[in-house]
């Protein structure tokens, strides 16, 4: 039977190629700042409902309550679900099997400057054995992977015990909301896998946990183009200069990180602290009186705190700031003030999971070679474990350097593996 899934899927790869084009060709860029119009996320999820019910799957498409889903730590102010539903699939099994989620996030990252890219972001165009476009990798092509897979396993009679549920959300790129309204609606099965671009030779078990933050440093205004008194004497003080300082601890933090035991993880590089936007200043003529940096902080499974978050890890970034701010006189008597907005926890199963070994034996029998490693950023596996009660992995096409990049592509040849792996472990979790 297995031999039967793998030929068909040879001898039909072109649906697959098809389908991973078509769900490029949807514009569907995560809103930004949270709130933002959507562009064609709801088409893009009617589409796929509509592909679903042909194959024989049960559809619940709805637009997720904000209101429902501000509880949790990573819900981001202003975020709205209008027009951006989310979708979920139900193929039911005869009963007495295990059940199995496959997890797809539709929503992408913006493109950034068109002129740098050489292919159209949402033409799909194929050259050298390679679909370009955003989202490509990033993950429309493990979206194809997981629905053509059922579709294969289907195709060959194979009589599934177990419920197979397959997900399309939205904001996996922004703070994993759609998954989590799948969560909230009491959707959960016996393991999950979700097809991020892990190029087919990963299976990915654990995720580190991330923070998004802001420092906000104070100055005060005065005129640019004259000599300042001494602020104690009333003079200007420039908030950006003072934030320099707050960047140097920052760096010296993370180098503490590197030598500390409880940093380290077998599968997960040790984690970093990185400044990622700076707002500062009024005018150009006007010395600063704020400056704000936003920070992406990384922890690792074993930094939660006995909420499963990362509240330790903010307390020990916020004593490190505070700390190098008493080495500067203005900013000891005028510390940096935090905010944190999202706190997305890391994920970690077994490797001796059953749901791993499916993975791993599926793989070998479709020749593709698998090892067991993690993931330093996060994806929405993180939430099926971490609320959904679904242990779940990741495991899916496409080259993860590649995602979020100009020209942005996905192997076809990663596709079509990563189809027949997805279909054999299908057959073997619910049959």
């Amino acid at each position: 039977m297995c031999l039967e899934i793998l030929r068909e899927i040879d001898e039909e790869r072109n649906e697959v190629i098809d389908l991973t084009q078509k769900l490029v060709k949807f514009d569907t860029t995560v809103p930004d700042p949270p709130g933002s119009p959507p562009v064609h996320e709801e088409d893009c999820q009617q589409w796929i409902a509509s592909i679903l019910q042909k194959i024989g799957f049960q559809t619940d498409l709805w637009e997720p309550n904000p209101e429902e889903l501000k509880k949790y730590p990573s819900f981001a102010l202003g975020q709205d679900f209008s027009h951006r539903p989310v979708v979920v699939g139900i193929l039911k099994g005869s009963g007495n099997g295990k059940s199995l989620i496959l997890n797809g996030h539709i929503d992408v990252v913006p493109t950034g400057p068109r002129d740098r890219w050489t292919h159209d972001p949402w033409g799909a165009e194929i050259e050298e054995n390679r679909i370009y476009g955003r989202g490509a990798s990033d993950m429309k092509s493990g979206i194809a992977a997981m629905i053509k897979a059922v579709e294969f396993v289907k195709r060959a009679n194979i009589k599934l015990r177990g419920d197979v549920i397959i997900q399309t959300v939205t904001d996996e790129e922004l703070n994993g909301m759609g998954t989590i309204a799948c969560i909230e609606k009491g959707y959960k099965a016996d393991a999950g896998i979700v097809p991020e671009p892990t190029g087919c030779h990963e299976i990915w078990t654990c995720c580190r946990g991330i923070l998004m933050g802001k420092v906000a440093v104070t100055g005060r205004a005065g005129h640019g183009d004259l000599n300042q008194l001494h602020w104690r004497d009333g003079g200007g003080v420039n908030a950006i200069d003072k934030a320099a300082l707050i960047l140097q601890a920052m760096k010296n933090l993370e180098a503490e990180w590197r030598g500390r035991k409880d940093k380290t993880h077998s599968l997960l590089p040790t984690p970093e602290v990185h400044p990622t936007l700076i707002h500062g200043g009024e005018f150009w003529t006007t010395i600063p009186a704020k400056c704000e940096i936003t920070v992406d902080v990384q922890y690792l499974p074993s930094n939660r705190d006995s909420d499963g978050y990362g509240g330790e890890v903010k307390n020990e970034f916020e004593r490190a700031i505070l700390s190098a701010s008493q080495s500067d006189p203005w900013l000891s008597e005028h510390p940096p003030s935090f905010l944190w907005n999202v706190d997305l926890p890391p994920w970690e199963i077994e490797s001796n999971h059953p749901i791993v070994q499916t993975i791993l034996e599926s793989a070998a029998k479709s020749t593709v070679e698998a090892r067991v490693t993690g993931l330093p950023s996060w994806i929405d596996a993180a939430f099926l474990n971490r609320y959904g009660n679904t242990p779940s992995i990741s495991f899916g096409p496409g080259n993860p350097l590649k995602a979020h990049s100009v020209d942005e592509y996905v192997e076809i040849d990663d596709i079509v593996k990563a189809t027949k792996v997805i279909a054999l472990a299908i057959a073997k979790w619910c049959s």
